[in-house]
């Protein structure tokens, strides 16, 4: 009994010291806090981080003191206090943090600090603000609030990508202006300076589910930016855009393909190529255009197929695809060419393709087409073939020496401009079995004399008055005057 009663006052005093020694450590804390909360009244750079790195060790103890200063002291110390709180990984202070980003009196240095704090903080309750703050004028904060929601970042997307309807987009998907092989991926941003979009794109992957969902809404604007930002994020896009040539809607089609163009990934050409089959016209044309910029070659033949279409502007933006490939799309040409039931605008089509690539191992191909019975495709052949010049020049010559008066008629000008000595009275002769009005004028105005008095004796004896009119009318020149 006496020993347990000698033991009640021993344990009363370890409690008393003990909490005595807590109390002292405690209060010791809260003084050195407020010591070097005060210290960052009047302090240079330097010192201030020094300061702040002193305050982040101190740990829980520091994060109510520090709370208060961001309420209520001076600018330097909210500055030193709002630095502090983002280090030390407390969301506790998001609340003060995200009142003072809110508060448009504060300096824009607090508020600044107060919005790259709650980046490291990764706090998903600031994104709202945050993202309002791109929308003001001052560029400082909008970078800081960029890069606070970049550090968020996924969390942060839906809120970013309802921004995309009232912005202006980079791009214009019209036909007649999207469809530019000198332009494409050239974008340039409708709304210069820190914006939503530049933080998507710096998110990076992660924003691309939430940027996909977008192409789901009926706004066609948003549309256009989120394909946009998809383009600048690259590669993570690919899978994704090609997903949406499934949709059923033509505009994110549209937008899809033109994306997949800006990408160049040669293994979309195989989800691509269908979309030449397309019911829409706008769809054929922007997927010919993917594939002319993508230039993957099992492209080359559906592409020509698409070149003989009935409608003029599938086959138009199958041609123009075409002549991307160059040299490369020339064997697959003739043997199109060469198939018995081509129609003769098809034929016309080709022939065109093969003179723009001027590939000179097409000649056979042409020459054999000018025993075409159709006219119209034995002109274009020769056309095409005046179109390579030197590679073909021989064989033209050949034709003027055969006395070919309906191919000579065709490409007058080609034999006006080479200037072959002697040639004059062929050239005549065409003029007076095929000439017409403007093979007429271009003979007038050639200086070549011989072919101008022919020329003056064929509108005389049909009745036409000839009129000088100054200026330079563009035709063809006799080659010894045009050197001169």
């Amino acid at each position: 009994m006496n020993r347990g009663t000698a033991l009640i006052p021993q344990r009363k005093a370890v409690v008393f010291i003990l909490a005595f020694f807590l109390t002292m450590t405690v209060t010791g804390c809260q003084s050195r806090v407020e010591m070097l909360i005060h210290q960052l009244e009047n302090t240079d750079e330097q010192s201030r981080q020094r300061i702040v790195a002193e305050l982040v060790n101190e740990g829980n103890a520091a994060v109510t003191p520090l709370i208060s200063a961001v309420e209520n002291g001076s600018e330097p110390v909210k500055l030193g206090a709002a630095e502090a709180l983002g280090s030390m990984g407390d969301q506790i202070a998001s609340e003060t943090l995200i009142t003072v980003l809110e508060n448009k009196s504060e300096s824009e240095k607090v508020r600044c600090t107060a919005a790259r704090s709650l980046g490291l903080l990764h706090e998903t309750r600031a994104i709202d603000s945050l993202v309002l703050v791109l929308r003001e004028d001052a560029l400082e904060i909008k970078k800081y609030a960029a890069e606070a929601l970049v550090r968020i970042g996924e969390p942060a997307v839906e809120k970013l990508t309802g921004e995309l309807k009232i912005m202006e987009p980079g791009i214009d998907l019209d036909e007649n202006k999207a469809l530019d092989y000198q332009n494409v991926g050239k974008l340039e941003s409708g709304n210069p300076g820190v914006n939503a979009k530049q933080v998507l794109i710096k998110i990076g992957s992660p924003a691309v589910p939430g940027l996909v969902n977008i192409f789901k809404e009926s706004d066609q604007k948003a549309r256009t930016n989120a394909m946009e930002i998809l383009i600048k994020i690259g590669v993570p896009s690919i899978e994704p855009l090609k997903a949406l040539l499934k949709e059923e809607s033509p505009e994110i089609r549209k937008c899809a393909l033109y994306g997949l163009a800006c990408l160049k990934d040669q293994d979309s050409a195989a989800a691509i190529i269908p979309m030449l089959k397309n019911s829409d016209m706008g769809v054929r044309k922007f997927a010919a255009f993917s594939l002319g910029c993508i230039q993957e070659p099992a492209s080359i033949k559906p592409l020509i197929d698409a070149m003989c279409e009935e409608n003029s502007e599938t086959r138009s933006a199958g041609t123009q695809a075409v002549f991307r490939f160059g040299s490369a799309a020339t064997k697959q040409l003739e043997l199109k060419l060469k198939e018995p039931s081509l129609q003769t605008y098809a034929k016309i089509e080709i022939i065109q393709a093969l003179s723009e690539i001027g590939d000179r191992a097409s000649q056979d191909s042409l020459t054999a087409i000018l025993k075409d019975p159709d006219e119209a495709v034995r002109k274009s052949a020769a056309n095409a073939l005046a179109k390579m010049d030197e590679t073909a020049r021989e064989y033209l010559i050949s034709l003027l020496n055969s006395r070919n008066m309906e191919i000579i008629a065709h490409i007058y000008s080609y034999y006006i401009q080479i200037g072959v000595e002697g040639s004059e009275n062929l050239l005549i002769q065409a003029l007076e079995h095929y000439a017409d009005k403007e093979m007429a004028m271009d003979y007038l105005n050639s200086e070549n004399d011989k072919l101008k008095n022919a020329a003056i004796q064929w509108a005389k004896r049909r009745g036409y008055y000839i009129v000088s009119i100054p200026g330079d009318r563009g035709g063809p020149i006799w080659r010894e005057k045009k050197q001169k």
